[in-house]
This record gives structure tokens, C-alpha cells and sequence, in this order.
């Protein structure tokens, strides 16, 4: 097997000291928390933003263009929690480069780790001790043992990304304590479901939701997942992944690609999965291995349970030397509008719930096994699971959202008193807006009740009011003097392959990180109907709501959509929301004009997540100033008269503009094309750096000079 990559004597010499920190592998034995301490730390570069890379946002991330560093100062840590570090960073790639979807990007190939004795304050220019060094590294991601005992900076300091000077390393970048031994530490091997579904990035991750469980804790996640693979390709790798991994606990989930099309490889199936397990005892962790997900696919749904035999079999044959991951077999069965329309991979509300039971599941399996406490549902819990985070006010957003158009409750009494917070007998927005707050301030250190949060006992901390009008009494005057300027444009098209089908694009533009919380009607076409995924109404959800909780609930009498979103900061970005199919009727021939409107009546949202002053006075310039109708002329053959498809490049997300939220589709495509894939026109236009190449960073890179003024117009050729 080719050598693809390869470690200096230094990183060889480190991994020596792994037997004698890791903590005992037993698969019940009780996990030593391994917190991180670099959350916020004073953080330094020479190019990038640094403090992105240690925030609790891990969807923001710190673009540096090598050479360059990234150091910490970690002087305010005191010693006896800094003696030994795992130093992890992360990126969006794919976890290696194998396979047939490749799609790494934006990663550190050639770097070292280093420390400095320097007193906290100034970012030190001498003295750099290197502890490891890294060539021709071909991982998405990478835990180093450092020790730290004396010093108190340590820095990432990046020669080469992607194997040249002058690229981007696009990472975060967290140090934790393991001066006690490494316990808490996780690495997820698997396919494009693991990989779509177990980065570290996209809504609510699996280490802060075991965070949220028990706040003791905050794993070291790494996602080994990389699309197309199958078990022997894992076979093939696993010990070259394993020799580089301080992670206590590997995931091994691997076998949709395997039964894809093919019920006759079980076996072949079956000794894959025992060589790895194998291995990953042999390396001294601990192997977890979950269910293979069930599937509506034709190819894949019947043939999951005759492979998922060969995990009970080997349940069986392992016993307590494993961890029995989650049953997604049964979880998918449960809700197969989990499922995105492919029938195999996780739709978006699929992928969050999937690291929510992830998380559930092992904290019961793993985290709670000596010490296993019920789980009691309180004021705030919606979902039931004694939590309370952005999903219990997503779930409260969209019942008020569903009872505006008259229908009944659907909560059953527990949930129903557990909604309605503020206890004034209604479930409405303001308890959405509660429960959003205190989430956002538990992330911040917040330790109170939900009960004292709410009643000022603690910290006196003002909770947003909502008010029915979003306008709230403004002047025409001062509406046209907001320092922010809102628009919704609407964009409608016939899909490329189907010409009964009306694509409508909802964009947001002109308050870029400026809201976080948003609710209006969107009026269609009575001659239209939305396509539907199960019951759901299907949508794709895009780029300025990715960083979010969001929703869609119809109304049919009225043929209007309600769309929500609610986040825990405000990373509401211009671009695309949504896109949505409408289907036109089978009988309707000939040429003819649909309409969509977003229209004001009194009960819309867009606000930040303090509902501050600003933010009113934006939500206010959005419903009076910032509406638009849209009209579209479509014929029997599916051609519109009034859909301007040129190339505008450097618009990848085709809203018609060229800004950051084109670099972040971009960036977001090559990391998760299944999910985040960019339309034929939009390659096109992405395609804006050495034109001809395809679409790779540097074009999001290009996007990003331009907005920053170091060019004047793209494409960029050099």
C-alpha cells in the first residue's frame, strides 16, 4: 500500500507516551473529564482572524494563508490544568484523501507544534520550542500530546496548506487538559453519512451536546468520516489513521455503501468490521460501533438488516469490550422523514437529530454507566430529554407558528406546561425568545435555573420583550435612517430538469451577522402547490440560515409557508434561505404568471438575539422598506421571460450579488457537496480563480480580496 503519509521522528517519538496517558480501556470504565481550557484565550496571527478559531462557534473559522501561526496564551490557565494538552484542530474536509468524492481543502499539510516560556501578554516573536513537527499530512484533523509543564503559550505554526505556500489552512483550533489522562477523547470513522452528519461545525455538535448533558464535560471530537468508502476501505487505512490517533473512543460506521445494491457481501462485510475492531483494540482504545442506518432507498432497504446481523453477531462475539453505538436501524425505521429524498442520506433535521442521539446514547453507554442519574424534564424541555437548548425553542417557534393558522395544539400536557415559561397560560413567541436567551447564556457561563432566569432572582439579566408589530411605533423618518437596510428578494425559476416544477429562491440581503431570529409568510401562487418530502414540505435549506435551527410549516387554506429560524448568536448572513419546489398543476398549458409575495400583517420577526434597539429599527425597515412580489412567466415548456441567467462571476449562491456569503457557499460545498452542492449556474459562476480549474478555495479566497478591496473586479488569474 503507497505510503501517503508521513511523520517526522519527532511525532513518532510523541506517540510512545500514549500508553501511559490514555486512561484504562475498559469500555465501562468511568470517563475522566479532559475539559477544553484555551476557550477564548488571547489568540494571535499574522493573517487571520484568531479569535475565531478558539470561540464556542465552531462554524467560525480562522482562515490563515501559509506560512503563518496561530498562538494561545494560555498564562491565565493555571499549571496543575496545563501540564499535558491535547492540542486538536479541525477543519471541514474531508477526514483523508481516498476514495472517489476527494474533496480536501484549506488544510494544514506541513506544520509543528510549538511552545514558549514567555509571560502572558505579547504574542512572543522568539524562543519557539518546537514539540512536534508534520509533513505531508493528508487529515482533516489531528490531536497532538503536548507538554506544557513551565510554558504558557503554545502556537500552530502552519508552513504549508495543501502542500504549497501561499494556500489557506481554513481551522479551528482547541487545547484540552489531559494532565490526568486522556479519557474524553473521540474520532468517528465511517462514510458520507458519518462525514455529513459528525462534523464538528453544523448546528449543535456532538461534544456540546454531551457539554449540555453534563456540563462537566466537553469531548475532543474528530470526524473521520469520507464519502463513497466502504468497509474495505476502511480495512485498508485504519491502521495508518489509528498510529496518528490519541482518541480513546473509535467509531467504526461503516456498511451503507457496502449493502448498497449488493445483499451478497456480508461476510466480506462482517471481516472488515473484525480486523478493525481488532485493530482498534490492538492500539489500546476502545472501538464503538453503531447499527447501519435504515434506508427507503430500493438499492439499499432491504439488504441493511441482512448486514446489520453481522453487527449483532459481532456484539455478541466482542461483549463488553465494545460500545454498542446507536441502533440507527431503528432510529430511521422511526423516522424516515429524517431522510433526505436520495432515501440513504440524512435530510438536515436528520443529521442534527443524529448527533443528538449520538450524544444521548453514549453519555448513557459510556459518560453515566457508574453513575447513571434519570433523566427529569423541567420548564423549557420541549423534546423531552433534559435539556434545555435552541431545539426546545425551535419546537415552541413552530407550534405558535402551526396554532396562528388555528390548529390545535399538538403538545401533550407535560410539553404544554414546559412551553409556557413566562406563565401567562399562552405558548407564543416570547417563550420561544426565553428559551433561545437562556440557552445563548448557558453557552456564555451562565449557571442559573430557567426559573431564575426568567424571574430575575440570580443576575437581573433583561429578557427580550416581543411585540405583535414589527414596525414598533417608528417614524417613516427614522425607519429610513436604520443603520441596517434588509431586503428579502424572491427569485423564481423552472428547474433544470423537470419543467413542472418552479424553483423559488428566498434571499436575504443588506444585514449581514446582524439577526439571528427571523418569522414571516411567504404568499404563493394559488395555481401552485409545494412538492413535499413525506408530509413535510420539502426545502433545501441555504447558506444565510445554515448556522441555525429553522423551519417551514404550511398553511393550505391560505397557500402560504410560515419560515422560522431561531440561533444562538447572530450569524444570520446575506445570501439564500431557502429554496422551495412548487409544482405546477398537470392540466395548466400554455403561458402563464405565478406570483410570491412576502407581505407585512402584524405578527413578522427579524430581530438579533438581545432584541436590541438597532435590531427593532431593522426589523422595521425589512417589513415596510424591504418586501418584494415577484413574477414569473413560465411557459408549458418550462422557459421563463423573466429569469436573467447570465454569468455573474463570483455569485455562487445566484442571488444576483457578489459578497462573503458567496465564499462561504463555496467553502460549504467542498466540504459537504451531498449537502451543500452549488447549482449548475452557480459553478459556473464560482469557478472565478484561474478559471478552467473548477471550483476549489482559491475561488472563495478571490471572493474574499474582492471584498476586502485587494482586487478590483474577478475573475482572478495569476
Amino acid at each position: 500500500m503507497k505510503n501517503i503519509f508521513k511523520r517526522s521522528i519527532s511525532a513518532i517519538t510523541a506517540l510512545s507516551a500514549v500508553a501511559s496517558v490514555i486512561c484504562a480501556s475498559s469500555a465501562f470504565a468511568e470517563i475522566t473529564p479532559n475539559p477544553v481550557i484555551s476557550r477564548n484565550c488571547p489568540a494571535y496571527s499574522g493573517t487571520g482572524d484568531a479569535k475565531t478559531a478558539n470561540d464556542e462557534h465552531y462554524f467560525s473559522f480562522c482562515s490563515i494563508t501559509s506560512p503563518d501561526y496561530l498562538a494561545y496564551d494560555l498564562s491565565a490557565v493555571p499549571d496543575n490544568k496545563k501540564k499535558q494538552v491535547i492540542a486538536v484542530w479541525y477543519t471541514t474536509s474531508s477526514f483523508d484523501s481516498i476514495g472517489a468524492y476527494v474533496n480536501s481543502n484549506m488544510i494544514p499539510s506541513d506544520y509543528t507544534i510549538e511552545v514558549n516560556k514567555a509571560k502572558g501578554g505579547e504574542c512572543p516573536k522568539d524562543n519557539w520550542e518546537i514539540v512536534e513537527t508534520v509533513k505531508d499530512n493528508t487529515l482533516a484533523s489531528r490531536q497532538h500530546i503536548v507538554d506544557m509543564e513551565g510554558y504558557n503559550w503554545i502556537r500552530l505554526n502552519i508552513a504549508k496548506a495543501d502542500g504549497q505556500e501561499g494556500k489557506s489552512a481554513s481551522v479551528n483550533f482547541d487545547i484540552h487538559n489531559v494532565s490526568d489522562c486522556i479519557s474524553d477523547s473521540w474520532l468517528f470513522l465511517g462514510d458520507s453519512i458519518t462525514a455529513g452528519g459528525m462534523n464538528n461545525c453544523y448546528g449543535t455538535g456532538f461534544a456540546t451536546h454531551i457539554n449540555q448533558i453534563d456540563s462537566k464535560y466537553f469531548p475532543i471530537q474528530e470526524n473521520g468520516g469520507i464519502g463513497g468508502i466502504r468497509s474495505s476501505d476502511g480495512k485498508e487505512n485504519i491502521d495508518r489513521w489509528l498510529s496518528v490517533s490519541h482518541a480513546k473512543y473509535v467509531s467504526i460506521a461503516y456498511g451503507t455503501n457496502d449493502c448498497w445494491g449488493n445483499p451478497d457481501a456480508t461476510q466480506e462485510y462482517y471481516e472488515n468490521t473484525k480486523y478493525m475492531i481488532d485493530a482498534v483494540l490492538k492500539a489500546g482504545k476502545i472501538p464503538v460501533l453503531p447499527k447501519i442506518p435504515a434506508s427507503t432507498n430500493d438499492d439499499v432497504k432491504d439488504n441493511v438488516p441482512l448486514y446489520n446481523q453481522m453487527i449483532d453477531k459481532l456484539y455478541n462475539e466482542y461483549g463488553n469490550k465494545i460500545i454498542q453505538g446507536v441502533d440507527f436501524e431503528a432510529f430511521f425505521t422511526e423516522h424516515p422523514d429524517y431522510l433526505s429524498s436520495d432515501g440513504v442520506h440524512p435530510n438536515d433535521t436528520g443529521y442534527a437529530e443524529m448527533r443528538k442521539i449520538w450524544a444521548e446514547t453514549m453519555y448513557k453507554n459510556v459518560y453515566s454507566i457508574k453513575n447513571e442519574q434519570p433523566i427529569i424534564y423541567g420548564l423549557g424541555d420541549i423534546d423531552e430529554n433534559g435539556i434545555v437548548d435552541a431545539r426546545d425553542a425551535s419546537l415552541v417557534l413552530n407550534e405558535y407558528s402551526r396554532m396562528s393558522t388555528g390548529a390545535d395544539c399538538s403538545f401533550n400536557e407535560e410539553q404544554k406546561k414546559n412551553a409556557d415559561v413566562n406563565k401567562d397560560d399562552l405558548i407564543d413567541a416570547i417563550d420561544a425568545f426565553y428559551i433561545a436567551d437562556y440557552y445563548s447564556s448557558r453557552l456564555t457561563g451562565l449557571t442559573t435555573t430557567l426559573e431564575s432566569y426568567i424571574s430575575h432572582e440570580d443576575d437581573g439579566i433583561t429578557v427580550p420583550a416581543f411585540e405583535k408589530n414589527p414596525t414598533n411605533g417608528y417614524t417613516e423618518e427614522e425607519i429610513k435612517k436604520s443603520n441596517y437596510t434588509p431586503h428579502f428578494t424572491l427569485k423564481a425559476a423552472p428547474d433544470s430538469t423537470d419543467d413542472r416544477i418552479i424553483n423559488l429562491k428566498i434571499n436575504i440581503s443588506g444585514a449581514q451577522f446582524k439577526w439571528s431570529t427571523m418569522g414571516f409568510v411567504l404568499d404563493y401562487d394559488s395555481k401552485l402547490t409545494p412538492t413535499y418530502n413525506g408530509s413535510k414540505v420539502k426545502v433545501q435549506w441555504d447558506e444565510a440560515v445554515s448556522y441555525m435551527s429553522h423551519s417551514i410549516e404550511e398553511n393550505k387554506n391560505t397557500n402560504q409557508l410560515v419560515i422560522c429560524t431561531i440561533g444562538k448568536s447572530d450569524m444570520g448572513m446575506d445570501g439564500t434561505i431557502a429554496t422551495i419546489p412548487f409544482k405546477i398543476p398537470d392540466d395548466v398549458s400554455g403561458i402563464n404568471d405565478y406570483t410570491f409575495s412576502i407581505n407585512y400583517n402584524g405578527g413578522e420577526l427579524f430581530t438579533d438575539i438581545n432584541d436590541s434597539e438597532s435590531a427593532r429599527l431593522m426589523q422595521a425597515y425589512l417589513f415596510t422598506k424591504g418586501l418584494e412580489s415577484t413574477e414569473i412567466t413560465v411557459d408549458s415548456g418550462g422557459e421563463t421571460t423573466t429569469e436573467n441567467t447570465d454569468t455573474l462571476i463570483g455569485d455562487a449562491n445566484c442571488d444576483g450579488e457578489v459578497n462573503i456569503a458567496d465564499a462561504t457557499a463555496i467553502i460549504q460545498a467542498i466540504g459537504n457537496k451531498d449537502k451543500y452542492g452549488l447549482s449548475e449556474q452557480g459553478a459556473k459562476n464560482a469557478d472565478c480563480y484561474n478559471v478552467g480549474d473548477g471550483v476549489t478555495g482559491m475561488d472563495a479566497l478571490a471572493i474574499q480580496k474582492l471584498e476586502a478591496k485587494q482586487i478590483d473586479k474577478l475573475p482572478l488569474n495569476e
